[in-house]
């Protein structure tokens, strides 16, 4: 199960999340104005520029979840020194490690189902940085001030693990991984943009790009984060979305859309749950080890898509932790669905 490597901090080369398990000391966005407010916030974060920070100082917030963003505990600790992903979180929570320090097998107390195990369960503790999962061990990640650090123990015999979280949100965009800011491309029905003078001075920014012209080919540009923002009515004959909704499997998505109904899934994809109303927030790796994302806030009524609106735009702490969501007026879910005991 994985294999000890040795990784440099700024190596972006991806590997199995297994492996991302050995934490080595040396491996390194209803009314078209609240859909024009999310895209006016995207579009400053767009604009964000990478800024070099003192990682002595100012706090962090560390995330403790089960089953991909369910049963969450959320901490912000400060850091008073030059510390790693590990030892923030050893400041915060009781964590036991085997193999010499180099894996984290147990925090709080949940222990790893695989590890020294008789009977063995494929079930572990993963981390991820401001929504990404981390590709070197968690005591080789120096945490700068403002990064999300998120563990979450789940199972991972089948692959389907996910390697983007939205629960982060805005610091996907805002910090990134390792400090990696990319531009975002913004697809959606309302082409006007709402710009104050002093940030359209400040900012370069691209315009919102009508929904018609995304195509899967825009998955090919790693190098760029990508969001769809719309109701399900502007974007069903849009072929490049319909392919990924087709593909959902291989693009880790835990939803998709058939026949104007919204298909929500466990982890595992063995459970499947039909909603005919409400949104979805999802974000995945436009491929295999880029740091370029996409990401999905589709709705089929215009109630749940103003909802989802608002989360990203307002309450964006309520979807802290959280892999995906579905939304509606009155309640959210986190994605992927909790699968049959």
């Amino acid at each position: 199960m994985g294999i000890f490597c040795k990784f440099k901090k700024n190596n972006l080369r991806r590997i199995d999340p297994r492996r991302g398990l050995f934490l080595f000391k040396g491996v390194k966005m209803y009314k078209k104005i609240k859909i024009i407010a999310l895209i006016f916030i995207l579009m400053v974060l767009q604009g964000c520029q990478s800024v070099a920070t003192d990682n002595t100082s100012g706090k962090a917030t560390v995330i403790l979840s089960e089953d991909f963003g369910h049963l969450k505990t959320v901490e912000s600790v400060k850091l008073p020194r030059e510390e790693t992903a590990l030892e923030v979180t050893q400041r915060i929570f009781e964590v036991k490690t085997a193999y010499n320090g180099g894996f984290v097998n147990s925090i709080d107390g949940q222990v790893s189902g695989y590890t020294n195990q008789k009977r063995s369960v494929k079930k572990d503790w993963f981390y991820y940085i401001n929504g990404t999962a981390a590709v070197v061990g968690a005591g080789d990640y120096f945490i700068d001030s403002g990064d999300v650090i998120q563990w979450d123990f789940h199972q991972w015999d089948n692959g389907q693990y996910s390697q983007v979280i939205i629960g982060a949100y805005p610091k996907n965009f805002t910090k990134g991984y390792e400090g990696q800011q990319l531009p975002i491309h913004l697809y959606s029905n309302i082409e006007k943009k709402f710009i104050s003078k002093s940030l359209s001075k400040e900012l370069a920014l691209e315009k919102a790009h009508s929904i018609s012209s995304f195509d899967e080919s825009d998955m090919d540009n790693s190098q760029r984060h990508t969001i769809i923002i719309g109701s399900w009515s502007d974007l069903k004959d849009n072929q490049g979305l319909k392919e990924i909704l087709v593909n959902y499997k291989k693009w880790r998505l835990p939803m998709t859309i058939e026949n104007n109904v919204l298909k929500l899934f466990s982890w595992d994809y063995s459970d499947v749950r039909s909603k005919k109303t409400g949104a979805i927030i999802v974000a995945t790796q436009k491929s295999y080890g880029a740091l370029g994302t996409l990401w999905l806030v589709i709705a089929l009524d215009d109630a749940s898509l103003e909802a989802a609106v608002d989360y990203l735009s307002k309450d964006s702490e309520a979807l802290q932790g959280f892999v995906g969501a579905y939304i509606t007026k009155d309640t959210i879910v986190p994605l992927p669905i909790e699968g049959e005991k």
